[in-house]
């Protein structure tokens, strides 16, 4: 393993420097990593976007992102190093022991890792979904459906107001040989609302869809769609419905 020209000049009389261990790799290498995502919370960052501005959140992010990084690539190189002699060369030495501190830091090194890691998460997705401070939500509520005068539901055409009923289309699936199944949407005058499925063909005595192309899937697909969607939407003026 690479030796640094400061460990290779530690020794006087000129001999080579003892060759780091694993442990003592991984530990040089993080030293003070932990210390970084000390204190970190949502509050800490609400903190900071208001002393400083939202940018400076990111700023305070990106920095621990990468040493998470650069912490997971020496944990990496930990386990790739590591073996039994290195193990067997600590144990039954005392725990205060430079040797035996060191193995340890490494050896729990994934538990601090994983610990910061949940820290960076935890206090970013805190900050981000608080709706409680400067956080802008951009959204437009949908707007009310639109009733004619004179009618009882949305997207009423009036065509059977002369029989006291209010319908409105909600979709209608193609069949062969020009027949159809329409849905609708049916407000009587005297009763409750209801939905409604018909097909009239005056030829067949069966309707049958055949597809053979797959444009023809594709709109068969999204018709059954748009009409799934309306039959929802219509479902809060049934009986029993919110309106």
């Amino acid at each position: 393993m690479t030796q640094t020209t400061t460990e290779a000049a530690q020794d006087t009389l000129g001999r080579p420097a003892p060759e780091l261990s694993p442990a003592e790799v991984y530990v040089k290498a993080t030293a003070g990593f932990a210390a970084r995502f000390e204190g970190l919370t949502g509050d800490s960052l609400r903190a900071l976007e208001t002393e400083q501005g939202i940018e400076a959140v990111d700023d305070h992010i990106n920095p621990l992102l990468d040493t998470l990084y650069d912490w997971k690539q020496a944990l990496d190189q930990f386990e790739a190093a590591i073996t039994d002699a290195d193990e067997k060369a600590v144990k039954g030495l005392p725990e205060d022991d430079p040797r035996r501190i060191t193995w340890r830091a490494a050896s729990t090194g994934m538990d601090a890792f994983l610990k910061a890691q949940a820290a960076v998460h935890g206090a970013y997705v805190d900050w981000s979904f608080d709706l409680t401070g400067s956080v802008e939500i951009d959204w437009t509520p949908p707007a009310a459906p639109v009733i004619a005068e004179g009618c009882r539901i949305p997207g009423c055409d009036q065509h059977w107001h002369y029989d006291g009923l209010c319908v409105a289309k909600l979709g209608e699936l193609p069949f062969a040989e020009g027949s159809s199944v329409p849905i609708e949407l049916t407000s009587p005058e005297d009763g409750p609302p209801y939905i409604v499925a018909y097909a009239f063909d005056p030829v067949a005595l069966s309707i049958r869809r055949e597809i053979t192309t797959q444009g023809d899937a594709v709109a068969f697909a999204k018709a059954l769609r748009d009409a799934a969607d309306a039959v929802d939407d219509a479902a809060g003026h049934l009986a029993g419905g919110q309106s």
